[in-house]
């Protein structure tokens, strides 16, 4: 694991300073990760805009998605969601009932509590909440192209 976060920044894929060394942590940038994922035979997009139903859809074929949301979403139900996006959570899985996407399923590395963090079943309104609408996917070779 740290190998591939050591491989994410030395292909620029977090930014914390400017090339004016001023702070500025833009946090991860999604094209040099998907870069190398495909360094080891995965395939990924960027999806500068994407939906909750997107997500579900991708789920669909096969793909895994790190969608940006905010890192409020690691704390209980009660606790409000303020903001979205800033902090990335790896969603592999939903309910869909009703006609529609009822839950998420994800893992969120930051999330306060154990249920929060690996398997995390999150409403879909609060992830809606904090769901800045982006993220990225990958896909073993296989299934995309299924």
């Amino acid at each position: 694991m740290i190998e591939l976060i050591q491989q994410g920044l030395a292909a620029g894929g977090y930014i914390i300073h400017n090339e004016q060394g001023e702070l500025v942590n833009f946090g991860w940038i999604y094209q040099p990760l998907v870069k190398v994922g495909q360094s080891y035979g995965i395939k990924g997009q960027v999806y500068k805009t994407l939906s909750i139903e997107n997500i579900c859809s991708l789920l669909l074929t096969g793909a895994l998605v790190i969608a940006s949301v905010s890192d409020e979403i690691g704390e209980r139900n009660d606790t409000p969601i303020t903001h979205k996006g800033g902090h990335v959570v790896l969603v592999h899985g939903f309910e869909w009932s009703n006609q529609e996407c009822q839950t998420l399923l994800l893992h969120n590395s930051s999330g306060r509590f154990p249920e929060l963090q690996e398997n995390a079943v999150i409403p879909y309104d609060r992830f809606a909440a904090a769901f800045a609408g982006r993220g990225f996917a990958f896909w073993s070779t296989d299934e995309q192209n299924e």
